[in-house]
């Protein structure tokens, strides 16, 4: 059975923030993703322990963190838009499925095969 994943989403942070977050992200997740500046997917762990690591780097701010389970991976679905060097982690370590566009970068006009 897969670890479970979560979600961390950062609210009013600022660089200082993000980088303290993505250090402990580093430190601890046994896998995670990371392409918009205050989200975070990351395997390993619970959502309290997620929030009590990230909660002391967030004090005297008015930042704040929300960190949510996401589902098992039997359940896990997504769609995006985005360059495709961001996708091939989320078929991969978060679906659990080969990505279907590897071994060929598609071009811009190419569509990627949402799951």
């Amino acid at each position: 059975m897969a670890e479970p994943m979560f979600a961390i989403a950062l609210g009013s942070a600022r660089d200082p923030h993000r980088e303290a977050v993505q250090t402990i992200v580093k430190a601890h997740a046994s896998e995670w993703w990371h392409r918009f500046p205050d989200l975070w997917i990351v395997q390993g762990q619970t959502a309290s322990y997620w929030r009590d690591l990230i909660g002391p780097t967030l004090l005297n701010s008015r930042a704040s963190v929300l960190v949510l389970r996401l589902p098992d991976q039997a359940d896990r679905r997504w769609a995006a838009q985005m360059p495709y060097e961001g996708m091939s982690w989320l078929y991969e370590a978060y679906a659990g499925i080969p990505d279907p566009n590897s071994g060929q970068l598609p071009s811009a006009t190419d569509d990627i095969v949402p799951f």
